[in-house]
C-alpha cells in the first residue's frame, strides 16, 4: 500500500515569492489568466497569470498531462502548485501545476 504523504501549502503573494521558497507548495489567491499572445487558452505549456496590481506569476503544465487541453478559466482563480524560479531574460516564477484542481475559482 502507498504511503500519502501530506503536503503543506504556504499562501502567498506574488510579491512575496522569494527564491528561497522554490520546490515548497505554494498558494496564490486572487489571480486572472493574462494571456500573452493569441495561442489556445489550454493549459498545456506557460501561462501568465497576474494579480490586480499585474504582478505576474507563470504556470506549467506539460503538453501530456491529463488536463493539458482543457481550457484555462476566465475570471479570478487561485492556483496552488510547487514554486520555481527560472533566471532566463528577466527571471520569473512558475508553478507547477500538479492536476486540474490546483485550480480553484
Amino acid at each position: 500500500r502507498r504511503r500519502q504523504r501530506q503536503m503543506c501549502i504556504r499562501d502567498s503573494a506574488i510579491p512575496a515569492l522569494t527564491e528561497s521558497r522554490c520546490g515548497t507548495l505554494v498558494r496564490i489567491d486572487g489571480v486572472r489568466y493574462t494571456p500573452e499572445d493569441l495561442s489556445a487558452a489550454t493549459w498545456a505549456g506557460y501561462k501568465r497569470f497576474t494579480d490586480a496590481d499585474g504582478n505576474a506569476v507563470y504556470t506549467y503544465v506539460r503538453r501530456y498531462a491529463r488536463f493539458a487541453d482543457a481550457e484555462v478559466p476566465a475570471g479570478t482563480v487561485s492556483l496552488t502548485g510547487i514554486l520555481q524560479y527560472d533566471a532566463a531574460g528577466d527571471g520569473r516564477y512558475i508553478l507547477k501545476l500538479r492536476d486540474e484542481n490546483d485550480c480553484t475559482h
